[in-house]
């Protein structure tokens, strides 16, 4: 006796969804609308829902939530682009361009949103505010003061960096009133010569 075949369920495959090849795009996008409503409430389920994908997908991509939140800010602060343009053909100012770059960031309208999500995450959870300050530390700073710095470079791009995602956290989510009212290009030329400081002033002796 022939019957009808009884189908299960409709399994989704795996892999870009189909007419939407930048899939990875698609799930950062998401992830930055997801990270706004701050880091601890964000899951890589939530975030594939969001970007209308499987979840596996994400695993795939980035591993974990941390991966993800990484990529997250590289797409936004794209270190590799601007490294020789900060660095330039000298150290003399090189605090002030790395800090024009940065605040530049929050002011421009295309990646204002995604950043001001980024440290609105690391404002409200501190394992993310410690995943900003590795990232700006070790994919930007640290990458400069390595080519720039004779000694003890990593200490001073840590303080460096360190200072960078403070600054923005009270000028731009804390809104302290002459921290958020003074004119970028002021705050970049005041806080480059501190980074300048950091970089290449005299620091104490290292305990022996």
């Amino acid at each position: 006796m022939t019957g009808k075949r009884t189908l299960g369920p409709r399994v989704r495959p795996l892999g870009p969804r189909p007419g939407r090849p930048d899939t990875r795009a698609d799930i950062i996008r998401a992830a930055k609308r997801m990270f706004a409503r701050g880091y601890g409430a964000c899951s890589l389920r939530a975030v594939a829902r969001e970007a209308g994908v499987d979840p596996s997908l994400l695993v795939q991509f980035f591993g974990s939530k941390e991966g993800l939140y990484l990529a997250a800010i590289a797409d936004v602060m794209r270190p590799d682009d601007v490294l020789g343009r900060i660095i330039g053909d000298a150290s003399d100012g090189l605090g002030g361009r790395l800090a024009a770059y940065y605040f530049d960031l929050w002011d421009d309208a295309e990646t204002r949103w995604p950043f001001q999500a980024i440290l609105l995450s690391a404002a409200s959870y501190q394992p993310a505010a410690a995943i900003l300050r590795d990232f700006i530390t070790r994919e930007l700073v640290a990458r400069i003061a390595s080519r720039a710095v004779k000694d003890r470079a990593e200490l001073r791009a840590g303080l460096a960096g360190s200072h960078l995602v403070g600054t923005a956290l009270v000028r731009y989510v804390v809104r302290f009133g002459p921290l958020a009212e003074l004119p970028r290009p002021e705050l970049a030329e005041i806080v480059g010569r501190t980074i300048d400081g950091y970089l290449f002033g005299p620091l104490p002796a290292a305990p022996s």
